[in-house]
């Protein structure tokens, strides 16, 4: 996917009509599958972890765990897991309310919880064999 870079030709205009075009597109999904499905074709798997793991950086901030604990939780560096907590402070209210609504528990064995585990276990992965084999095999269950 190309990246956007400070150095690039593009107008504030082009930016906005960019930015306009893809949030069309995104509200124009009906029901959840579509959107889910779209996004699987759309974002690569890096893109899509990447944004799983930044959701879950807001809500475990939202849920007044400390820097540590995140740290922990995602195996991401303290200063990260600080800059998250920090920022989450400061974000406007419809956006802490988004992320809070986010945590609501769901149905047992929903895709939400099956993609929550996944992401568990890629945190996991990066000491422990036997999260790394679940992974690999696609068995998210807890």
């Amino acid at each position: 996917m190309p990246r956007a870079s400070s150095n690039n030709n593009l107008t504030e205009k082009d930016i906005q009509e960019f930015e306009k075009d893809f949030y069309s597109l995104l509200t124009s999904f009906r029901k959840v599958n579509g959107l889910s499905s779209f996004l699987k074709y759309f974002l690569t798997k890096e893109e899509q972890i990447m944004l799983a793991k930044r959701l879950k950086l807001f809500q475990l901030a939202s849920q007044d765990c400390s820097p540590e604990e995140i740290k922990e939780a995602l195996q991401v560096s303290y200063e990260t897991a600080r800059s998250y907590k920090l920022g989450f402070e400061y974000k406007p209210d419809f956006f802490k309310r988004a992320i809070k609504e986010s945590i609501k528990p769901s149905r047992e064995n929903s895709k939400s919880d099956t993609f929550l585990n996944a992401l568990d276990l890629i945190s996991e992965s990066r000491s422990s064999a036997k999260a790394r084999a679940k992974l690999y095999q696609g068995d998210f269950k807890k």
